[in-house]
């Protein structure tokens, strides 16, 4: 099993959800705020203009793996948006799984 985090803008989150509906049972979403070279979101707090932190999306798909590369495929396409701070994808392996109500182990 593999873990794929989706950094994506928020305003894709509806798109992504119906891409990906098919291809896995569930998701996780995280609210994140991100950072990096180049990034910068210019806000205005009482007259006073400033940079901030970019409002961003964590998405967690635990997925066989042979569903993957359509995972990552789907989510390049849907998140696209043609900026420079488009996102990110990460995929990390799953050693073992458990479910909290019945103790069930994925492996």
């Amino acid at each position: 099993m593999k873990l794929i985090q989706c950094i994506v803008h928020p305003a894709k989150l509806d798109q992504l959800l119906t891409a990906l509906q098919p291809f896995t049972s569930g998701l996780t979403v995280h609210e994140i705020r991100s950072f990096g070279p180049g990034i910068g979101w210019q806000a205005m707090y009482r007259g006073v203009q400033y940079e901030t932190l970019l409002p961003r999306l964590l998405l967690d798909i635990v997925s066989d793996e042979t569903w993957v590369d359509d995972v990552i495929r789907i989510v390049v396409k849907t998140a696209r948006t043609g900026d420079v701070n488009d996102g990110s994808i990460h995929v990390v392996p799953v050693e073992e799984s458990y479910h909290v109500r019945t103790g069930f182990m994925d492996q």
